[in-house]
């Protein structure tokens, strides 16, 4: 994998503070191998929690049209959700995608097309527009008012 300069410069200054917070006690740093895959894994672990209750949630709505639904642990799946977290997507986001796209469950021709590669793929943010509902108004339309517009649009006073 390919770090860029500043990513580099960024680790090596964690691992220097690391070293001298170590040192301080009297103890001996780890190497910076060590330490880079350790901090990695942890990394990747902090999204875990909210990645589990995605899958679930698509799993129990998958399971609620007599699909059998997805693994829990599956990397594919993980990787995708994991994307698009560290790209500043939340979870009710997905649960968003989730609720519009199930539709296609109860479409013959569209079921097969409801799964993780293609709901959290390139076109997420396309379907997460979808949910916008349109706003609805309690107020009364004021037909007076339309007309006078509508006059005034094509000038027939």
């Amino acid at each position: 994998m390919m770090y860029s300069r500043k990513e580099l410069i960024e680790w090596a200054s964690i691992y220097a503070t690391y070293c001298y917070s170590v040192r301080v006690n009297q103890m001996l740093p780890m190497d910076f191998e060590e330490f880079f895959e350790k901090k990695e894994v942890t990394e990747n672990k902090k999204y875990e929690a909210l990645i589990d209750e995605v899958i679930e949630y698509l799993n129990t709505t998958c399971q609620s049209y007599g699909k059998r639904g997805f693994q829990l642990k599956g990397k594919k799946i993980r990787s995708l959700i994991r994307t698009k977290i560290n790209e500043g997507f939340l979870t009710h986001d997905f649960f968003d995608v989730i609720k519009v796209k199930s539709c296609w469950l109860a479409d013959k021709s569209m079921h097969k097309y409801f799964r993780p590669t293609t709901l959290f793929g390139n076109k997420f943010e396309d379907y997460l527009n979808e949910t916008t509902q349109p706003i609805e108004t309690d107020k009364p339309i004021d037909y007076e008012y339309a007309e006078a517009i509508r006059r005034a649009a094509t000038d027939n006073y």
